[in-house]
């Protein structure tokens, strides 16, 4: 091919080339149009939207600086709102954390330690010694079982009471604390700030260690309802004040019209 071609321009001879008869497609843009006309279309789209910008920044520029009294009125409502709501569950919080305490403090008193065993919220018959190191400022208690893989219903962070019989009853001296780790042989306690040291000879006593109420956990719920319905809340206030004002008004609304769906909103 390549030796007739070079023949053939020697001689003067143009190569025939085959034209095709197809016709050249028009590229068409992503909104389907033909690049014709697509260019003109986004010149007018692009145009339009330049021109919304505009008349909203002339629109933000009337926009009062200054709250209204609407505004201020909205905040004092939110306000009051706020302070109902954290009234509210602080009061069932606290009632919950009293049943309980009530429940456990019952249950200490009337079930026998057999009975506290058999359902794992208490462990009897543990030998005790000083670990070394403290956990921040607390002293470290470490309690072996009578054996290894004794069951029982002890989590870390559970608050207990260490005693040397029932902590509730003849006056018994107990010791509050808070389990710190588990192991197959032995439980580590750390006890309260404001608990006793352990008296001494701790290491020749028997100890038996029950499961309480936690009062750390209503401490830190309280603590967290507080800052969700402060006035330093850091967070989503749109969030906030959906929960907090607007779906009990709604709520409220549906009531006071005979509606149902009232009770879906606490």
């Amino acid at each position: 091919y390549m030796l007739r071609h070079s023949r053939g321009l020697a001689r003067g001879v143009r190569p025939r080339v085959k034209a095709s008869s197809r016709k050249p497609r028009a590229v068409r843009s992503a909104d389907g149009n033909s690049s014709s006309g697509g260019g003109k279309r986004r010149r007018q789209h692009l145009g339009e939207a330049l021109e919304r910008v505009r008349l909203g920044e002339e629109a933000a520029r009337d926009l009062p600086l200054s709250p209204s009294p609407r505004h201020s009125d909205a905040r004092s409502d939110s306000s009051g709102a706020r302070q109902a709501y954290y009234a509210k569950w602080e009061a069932l919080l606290r009632m919950e954390w009293e049943c309980e305490e009530a429940a456990t403090n019952q249950r200490l008193l009337e079930w026998p330690v057999e009975k506290l065993e058999k359902e794992g919220l208490c462990l009897a018959g543990l030998s005790a010694r000083r670990r070394k190191g403290r956990f921040y400022s607390q002293q470290i208690l470490r309690l072996s079982l009578r054996r290894s893989g004794l069951k029982h219903s002890f989590q870390p962070g559970d608050e207990v009471l260490l005693s040397r019989g029932c902590p509730l009853q003849g006056g018994a001296a107990s010791l509050k604390g808070e389990v710190l780790e588990l192991h197959v042989g032995h439980i580590d306690v750390a006890l309260s700030a404001a608990a006793a040291s352990p008296p001494d000879g701790v290491e020749r006593e028997t100890w038996r260690l029950d499961r309480v109420a936690n009062r750390t956990a209503f401490d830190r719920t309280v603590a967290g309802l507080r800052s969700w319905a402060g006035d330093r809340f850091r967070g989503s206030e749109g969030l906030r004040s959906l929960l907090i004002v607007e779906l009990p008004r709604r709520a409220a609304a549906r009531a006071a019209a005979g509606g149902t769906g009232a009770g879906r909103v606490a």
